[in-house]
């Protein structure tokens, strides 16, 4: 059962109905007498009253300048990139993917004058559709946020090959494909995940 203050998920178990009464947006589950979650969100028990309840799950917190965070590249044009952001990077090793994960995603744009501290022309030569970046946010305001990812630890950390979709490897300064032999030459984060 999951503990008071926690979040919880659609049908997960709240509570035995034994214990306790269905509040707000928990309901039963007759066949083994548990109380499951309708909706994701922080789960509140009353032990005076014996019942339970979820709250939903507000908006996750703005993001402020310089709030560290992963997306993927969901469009790309000359000069600049559009990242839906999934995850708010929060404390832990750096490097490694964790922290907030953002139930819908942020919306967020990166200039080609912010990729990196080398002029970026075309932004189709350093990176493409699909690719997983760790990136920062340059600027207050939002959404959409301003990002960049200027500075060796920013880039992609996860890219396909353009030509057969396999996860591809870093190689000195190189994106290498295992399979086809593919190299390709993008603005990769020190902290790419497949080496």
């Amino acid at each position: 059962m999951g503990e008071e203050g926690n979040t919880v998920v659609p049908g997960e178990p709240v509570g035995v109905i034994e214990e306790y009464l269905a509040g707000k947006n928990v309901y039963v589950d007759a066949e083994n007498s548990v109380l499951r979650s309708k909706i994701i969100g922080l789960l509140l028990r009353d032990n005076v009253k014996h019942v339970v309840e979820v709250d939903p799950v507000k908006e996750p917190r703005l993001l402020s300048k310089g709030d560290v965070v992963y997306g993927y590249l969901d469009g790309v044009r000359e000069t600049i990139a559009f990242v839906k952001i999934m995850l708010i990077e929060k404390g832990g090793e750096k490097g490694v993917p964790h922290g907030i994960l953002l139930l819908r995603p942020y919306s967020g744009i990166l200039p080609a004058s912010n990729i990196s501290s080398d002029p970026v022309r075309n932004i189709f030569n350093v990176y493409s559709y699909g690719d997983v970046l760790r990136a920062y946010v340059s600027e207050e305001g939002g959404p959409p946020y301003v990002l960049s990812t200027r500075g060796r630890e920013y880039g992609v950390v996860l890219a396909r090959c353009p030509h057969c979709m396999s996860i591809l490897r870093k190689k000195g300064n190189y994106l290498v494909c295992p399979y086809c032999g593919s190299r390709v030459r993008k603005k990769a984060s020190i902290y790419y995940l497949v080496k």
